[in-house]
């Protein structure tokens, strides 16, 4: 069988000392089926090492320091994207000796040198708003987003070739944005950063380049080299005028909450097709807990709700359940699965005559299948479904004789679990052999990935629901038609919104699920102290 051989990749980087995301980023390269290093490419053998450059406080200016003051740093979390690493010890040449298939810019655009070998494929490179990232280390990525409250962090990688040729988008992604911290956005957004370039040379190599580059989108704005590195107190993304505005804001939200709390509950109700909130009224749940990610299941001539019912302070979940009543009440619910570790979106499905639970078990890095010996009270652990994984929210789904699982996939420890989503597929849906879609993840984005509940179809039409967290986590509801789901492709359109409209008192809802005539949502309600 003949193997094309890999991709020779040449790195150019401002010094041996790199940030940890791109470490991780190279070392995965290396370590692939498609593609090697072939030589790394110094800017400049006298560049300020990285650890120099980790904490910007130092020579920031007053608005960055001021920032960096607010900023909760117990909402730190490690692996830190921009923790000092060396890459020397990869062991390849530090100059280029041979033609290249592609060069990825890790350094200032603006010094990458005409002289250097040429690389078949073109150039690649972190693109932000229609410009290299700056600095290149992607210390500063997101500071504007965050002071300016923006819902998302949008950016790309692209693709340099010839003189004259427009550029190519080799992906993007829209990422979360927390208001709150400049460090969290930061580190979330790199870690995911950290993937892109492996899964575009995956698709290069398995395609081959020329097809490859062919297939993809043009740049509807071509980007400007510009300064790539610029010292943080001349950051424009952190005027006076800006930080005032923010501090403003960030005060207003301290006040709201000493005066208010918010807590997920749950809104039940008659069912139409789509989601109808304002037909719904709210269960709320006792003091001190929340519930949240409701399904609704009938079976044996009973309606059952089964979602998450989690403690406040702790937010460790377990999964409860409810009968509907013969007056259309609800019974008190009871909890029907507990784990030492979190558990959250019960997915529960009909198959072979048996009833079968999917929790979200990420925590445990699992995907976990229960099967129902006493309906609804009663589980037992059957397999794993997937082991090694993070993956949130699964979601089974049967179409054109295969079983499809989508599931929110937190591929780098550091990366956040609302953006992307991956599909896998296998010949039933208790299968331990789930095989992942090649276009994986086919969403990267922050105001659509995540799912939802389950798929539902009307008049022929299948029906994605999903999460938009843009702005905040459950912020609204989405669903989405899909068009096209098969072994190669996934295509899908946004066709309705949720919004958090209908009712003062709610901040978000982020799930949908309904069986014959009733149908649930969750809510982020706020409610006075």
């Amino acid at each position: 069988m003949n193997v094309d051989p890999k991709l020779q990749v040449g790195i150019f980087v401002e010094s041996e000392i790199v940030p940890a995301w791109q470490a991780r980023m190279l070392r995965a390269i290396d370590a692939s089926d498609c593609a090697q290093i072939a030589g790394i490419i110094l800017a400049n053998a006298a560049a300020v090492p990285a650890s120099n450059t980790k904490d910007h406080s130092r020579n920031a200016g007053f608005c960055y320091r001021t920032l960096l003051w607010l900023e909760d740093r117990n909402r730190r979390r490690k692996p830190d994207a921009l923790q000092p690493e060396t890459v020397d010890s990869l062991g390849y040449a530090r100059l280029c000796a041979e033609e290249l298939d592609v060069v990825v810019v890790l350094a200032d655009m603006a010094s990458f040198p005409a002289g250097l070998p040429g690389s078949r494929y073109g150039t690649w490179y972190f693109e932000h708003r229609d410009h290299p990232i700056a600095p290149p280390d992607g210390s500063m990525i997101g500071l504007s987003e965050v002071v300016d409250r923006m819902p998302f962090l949008k950016t790309g990688l692209r693709i340099r070739r010839g003189a004259g040729e427009l550029e190519r988008v080799a992906f993007e992604t829209r990422s979360a944005v927390d208001s709150y911290s400049h460090y969290v956005t930061r580190n979330q957004h790199l870690w995911k950063c950290s993937t892109f370039v492996l899964r575009a040379l995956r698709h290069c190599h398995a395609m081959g380049g020329a097809k490859y580059l062919d297939s993809l989108p043009t740049a509807t704005s071509q980007s400007h080299n510009g300064p790539a590195t610029r010292d943080p107190s001349s950051c424009p993304a952190v005027s006076v005028a800006g930080l005032t505005a923010y501090v403003h804001w960030r005060l207003r939200q301290r006040r709201l909450r000493r005066r208010f709390r918010e807590r997920w509950v749950l809104l039940g109700g008659a069912r139409t097709g789509h989601p109808d909130p304002a037909r719904l009224a709210p269960i709320l749940p006792p003091a001190g807990r929340f519930w949240a990610d409701p399904h609704v299941v009938e079976a044996s001539g009973s309606t059952h709700v089964f979602f998450e019912d989690a403690h406040s302070g702790t937010g460790r979940g377990h999964i409860a359940a409810m009968t509907r009543l013969a007056n259309g009440n609800f019974s008190e619910p009871l909890s029907v699965l507990k784990r030492p570790y979190h558990l959250s979106y019960p997915f529960v499905f009909e198959w072979g005559g048996c009833w079968f639970m999917i929790p979200e078990s990420a925590e445990n890095q699992s995907v976990e299948l229960y099967r129902c010996t006493r309906m609804p009270h009663e589980w037992t652990f059957e397999h794993d479904l997937m082991r090694g994984i993070k993956a949130y929210d699964a979601t089974l789904v049967q179409h054109q004789g295969r079983w499809w699982m989508f599931a929110a996939v937190s591929e780098n420890e550091g990366s956040s679990a609302w953006d992307e989503l991956c599909i896998y597929h296998a010949d039933s849906p208790i299968s331990r052999d789930w095989r992942p879609h090649p276009a994986n993840p086919v969403v990267s984005d922050v105001c659509s990935a995540r799912p939802a509940g389950p798929f539902f179809r009307l008049n022929g039409r299948l029906f994605r629901p999903s999460q938009d967290s843009s702005g905040r986590y459950g912020r609204a509801l989405n669903v989405n038609e899909v068009l096209q789901l098969d072994e190669q492709s996934f295509r899908e359109i946004l066709v309705e919104k949720v919004e958090p409209v209908w009712n003062r008192a709610l901040v978000g809802t982020h799930s949908y699920s309904f069986a014959g005539d009733t149908a649930f949502m969750d809510a982020i309600c706020r409610e006075p102290r």
